[in-house]
Order: structure tokens, then C-alpha cells, then sequence
């Protein structure tokens, strides 16, 4: 009996370059590069950039400074045979993001600002790329993170 064995693909993001290191995974923990992929030339040094796949795998967000006051979200479509991502949209988000997630559906993109005291919802068209900001609320200090429940009913997140 012959077992398939799925491709494991690893995403990087790093702060220095302002770009994506893509790595193919081996079994035996052993990294294989891929490629890279520019997130925002210039580059903002030293600025985090956040990553969450869509739940089907076939979509990767990014989400990063794009200038001194403007926070956005790259959208990259994943080539389902290479695991490369390819640039499909920009999208601006409410404020800096910390932490970047789907809804279990993949039709939402939510994420929470740490600066900013905020989580907030956009819409992700069916083409991928994030839409709209939906809604934005204010939090405690230090929004942190922002995810559904299993069911997909509630929205949670954490600050402080």
C-alpha cells in the first residue's frame, strides 16, 4: 500500500528585508529554500509583518506597515503544485496589525492592533484578496490576537 505524502511548505516573514522566505519542509526537519517573494519595497526596516492562510490553504495574507501611518494586507495566491505565493492585491487595514486570522470559512479576515487598542473584520472577496473593513471595535490596551470558535459563531480575542 503506497501512502501520499503531502508537500509541506513553510512561510517566513522577514522584518529586516520587508519579504516572504519560502521554504519546502523534508521529513526529516530539514528546510529546502523555494524562493522569496517582496512583501513592500522599500523596505520599512525592521517592521513585523504577520501571516495567516485562509483555511483551504490557497491563500496567504500578509500583513505589514505600508508607510508611516498606513497598515495593510497583501493578499498572494499559493500555486497549490509549487507552495509559491504570487501577489494579487493590497488591501489598507484600520490600524498597525499584530496578529492576522481567517473566520473558519475563510470569508473574513480578522485581525487585532496592539498600538491601537482594536480588533476589526474585512471582508475577503471570492477572488481572495481582503475587502473592505466590515467593522472595528475598540479594546482593552493590547490587542493581542483575534480567532473564532470551533463553531465559527464568536469571535475571540485578547488584550492586556
Amino acid at each position: 500500500m503506497s501512502v501520499a505524502r503531502t508537500r509541506c511548505v513553510v512561510y517566513v516573514a522577514n522584518a529586516d528585508s520587508q519579504d516572504l522566505s519560502i521554504f519546502s519542509l523534508r521529513e526529516d526537519g530539514d528546510l529546502t529554500p523555494l524562493g522569496a517573494v517582496v512583501v513592500q519595497r522599500p523596505a520599512q526596516v525592521g517592521r513585523s509583518i504577520v501571516l495567516a492562510l485562509n483555511p483551504k490553504r490557497d491563500y496567504l495574507y500578509a500583513g505589514h506597515l505600508s508607510g508611516a501611518a498606513q497598515s495593510s494586507v497583501a493578499t498572494y495566491a499559493i500555486d497549490q503544485r509549487t507552495g509559491l505565493p504570487e501577489r494579487i492585491g493590497s488591501t489598507p487595514l484600520p490600524d498597525s496589525t499584530a496578529y492576522l486570522a481567517t473566520d473558519r470559512t475563510g470569508r473574513f479576515l480578522l485581525s487585532a492592533s496592539y498600538g491601537a487598542a482594536k480588533v476589526s473584520v474585512n471582508a475577503i472577496m471570492a477572488n481572495g484578496v481582503v475587502g473592505d473593513t466590515l467593522q472595528t471595535i475598540e479594546t482593552e490596551p493590547k490587542a493581542h490576537c483575534i480567532i473564532t470558535d470551533p463553531s465559527n459563531r464568536y469571535a475571540l480575542h485578547t488584550s492586556v
